[in-house]
C-alpha cells in the first residue's frame, strides 16, 4: 500500500495505528530503503512485522505480515490505519485522533 506522509511521523502514526489494530510494538528501527521496520506482537502472542519504504520525498509503500501465515485482512487493516494517520499528520505538527 502507498502513503503520504512526513518521515518523521512515521512512529506516531504507526503507534495510533496500534490501538485500532490491537497489536504491540515490540521494537522499531531503521528499515529498507531509508524506511523504518516495527517487530509486532498481537493479544495473543502472534508475531508480526511492519516494512515502511521510502519511495519518494513523501511517499512511503507499506507492507505488513501478521502471524505466522499471514492474515490479509488484518494487514490491510494495519496498512490502511497507519496510511490514514500519516494522511492526517501530514504537513501538521499534530492532529486529533479521528474514528
Amino acid at each position: 500500500m502507498r502513503a503520504v506522509g512526513d518521515y518523521d511521523d512515521l512512529d506516531a502514526a504507526v503507534e495510533a495505528a496500534m490501538i485500532r489494530t490491537e497489536l504491540a510494538i515490540v521494537q522499531a528501527g531503521p528499515g529498507p530503503d531509508g524506511g523504518r521496520r516495527y517487530e509486532l506482537v498481537d493479544a495473543q502472542g502472534r508475531p508480526g512485522e511492519l516494512v515502511i519504504r521510502r519511495v519518494g520525498e513523501n511517499e512511503f509503500t507499506l507492507h505488513a505480515r501478521l502471524g505466522r501465515f499471514g492474515r490479509p485482512s488484518d494487514e490491510d487493516r494495519l496498512n490502511t490505519a497507519v496510511a490514514r494517520r500519516l494522511r492526517q499528520l501530514y504537513g501538521v505538527d499534530f492532529a486529533p485522533l479521528s474514528r
